[in-house]
């Protein structure tokens, strides 16, 4: 899509209108946060690229923007972003127009959220399972010990009666 310095579409390509859910009917002329409404941090990252590239005179990346669209029909879909803002100069060598290419990248985020998800999900099982080998071999050990300390008892019960004959039958 191209913009003018005042940030209002002048030209979008079939493939953004489609990305976007809109006509060029809906959009050329008007301002890009008039056609996308936002607030908060998206919105200022947003603004402050494109408003760089006719500032700086350089081109500016946003590698990956939480933006919501809201549809025609008012639903709401969350998107992520990656966009570059390119400056178009004109012949006295302002920037004439911003030419952005933007790349929906909604379903990669989707699936790097899904994996991230599974990492904690294992992480969590391993945790789990860990949990479980320590408490299997604190029983273990708990179960050695009341085996040792039963047969020690025992020694201990025959003991008296050994140490006893042993002393009667010795003469002080």
């Amino acid at each position: 899509m191209l913009l003018d310095p005042d940030l209002r579409y002048v030209w979008a390509n079939a493939a953004y209108l489609a990305t976007v859910g809109r006509t060029a009917e809906q959009i050329i002329g008007r301002q890009v946060f008039e056609a996308f409404p936002s607030e908060g941090e998206p919105r200022r990252r947003l603004e402050q690229a494109l408003r760089d590239v006719f500032s700086e005179r350089r081109a500016t990346t946003l590698a990956l923007l939480p933006y919501d669209i809201a549809r025609e029909d008012g639903v709401v879909e969350h998107r992520w972003w990656t966009a570059t803002q390119t400056p178009l100069f004109a012949p006295d060598g302002s920037v004439a127009h911003l030419l952005q290419h933007t790349s929906d990248v909604t379903e990669l985020q989707r699936l790097r959220q899904a994996a991230d998800t599974a990492n904690r999900e294992a992480e969590q099982a391993l945790a789990e399972r860990d949990i479980f080998l320590r408490a299997r071999a604190v029983q273990d050990a708990n179960t050695t010990l009341v085996e040792e300390m039963t047969r020690f008892r025992s020694l201990f019960a025959q003991a008296p009666s050994f140490i006893a004959s042993t002393a009667s039958g010795t003469s002080p």
